[in-house]
């Protein structure tokens, strides 16, 4: 299980940070924490420390806005790419964005759904219709989790949404897994994108070579393929054309590659896209079942015509069934 990021410092943060500035800078804090601590979790708190104490000397002032302006894309990776982040996120116009606060299932927390539309960045997100893809969190109760804005989403909760939501077209499950490349010159740790069926079709983002996964290999002994990023087919197979169908070594097991994405779908804006590769999750039963874990993430496309407030009454709806 994947630790939370320390209490202290994301406390320290929800004081310091002006409410336009708060979800904004520890969401993406508690993004990047994630995904640092699946490699190495003393690093992570290291750095999630770091970068709280940059933020805490210097936070990001407050910006007008209006609610006609408030359309932007608030998970900026570059926030917390590197140690840039102090200084980047004082000369960037924050990026606001639209929250749904909503009831989840089982637990009783609350949930947001954060817009992914991307409006100022240099370049725009490279998927069709982004203002319809939004991300889906808890909200914890701050009795329980204080500090704490946003909280990632239970296997078992997700499903529920999924059966049950219909103002969504669909949406997707992920979360981010470390592996050991073997092979080459030697080993090396590379992060991926673990994704659940349907992502790639739910974001509406297709290959430049071979495939993205099938249904049926979001599944335990069917999973191991992977889709590499461009960088990472240039720099490890030489952007060679006939590398679908080739192994690669991830943790000692062989993945056959059955796809590449195209250079433009490798943004810094989202987490998940900006990883080397990605695999299927492949959840057991098991797995799906557990509703006290919330250590995976969520993206939704809402349906054409569908507002966010008609989503949050739905989502309501869901939550008291």
């Amino acid at each position: 299980m994947i630790p939370a990021p320390p209490s202290l410092p994301a406390r320290l943060l929800a004081w310091r940070l002006s409410p336009e500035w708060r979800d904004y800078v520890l969401g993406d804090l508690e993004e990047e924490f994630r995904v640092r601590a699946a490699a190495s979790p003393r690093a992570a708190r290291r750095w999630y420390w770091r970068q709280a104490l940059r933020c805490l000397a210097a936070p990001p002032r407050p910006a007008a806005a209006t609610l006609q302006t408030r359309k932007r894309d608030p998970f900026m990776r570059t926030l917390a790419a590197d140690l840039r982040y102090a200084s980047r996120v004082l000369l960037r116009t924050p990026f606001a964005f639209a929250v749904i606060g909503v009831l989840a299932l089982g637990i009783g927390a609350n949930t947001a759904i954060f817009s992914i539309v991307n409006a100022v960045l240099l370049r725009p997100l490279p998927f069709e219709e982004p203002e319809r893809l939004v991300r889906l969190f808890h909200v914890p109760p701050q009795d329980a989790f204080p500090g704490m804005p946003t909280f990632s989403v239970s296997p078992a909760n997700f499903y529920d949404w999924k059966r049950s939501a219909r103002l969504f077209d669909e949406m997707a499950i992920y979360r981010f897994r470390a592996f050991v490349l073997t092979g080459g010159s030697g080993a090396a740790e590379v992060v991926a994108g673990a994704v659940g069926a349907g992502f790639f079709d739910v974001i509406q983002a297709r290959p430049s070579l071979g495939r993205v996964f099938l249904p049926e290999e979001d599944s335990p002994g069917r999973s191991r393929v992977v889709v590499l990023s461009d960088g990472f087919w240039r720099t490890h197979f030489g952007a060679a054309n006939d590398v679908v169908g080739r192994a690669l070594r991830l943790d000692g097991e062989a993945y056959t590659v059955v796809g590449v994405m195209p250079a433009r779908f490798s943004v810094a804006a989202w987490g998940v896209p900006g990883t080397q590769l990605w695999v299927p999750l492949a959840y057991t039963d098991a797995q799906r079942g557990v509703r006290e874990n919330h250590n995976a993430q969520v993206v939704a496309r809402l349906r054409t015509g569908v507002t966010p407030t008609q989503a949050r009454a739905e989502m309501e709806q869901i939550s008291k069934r």
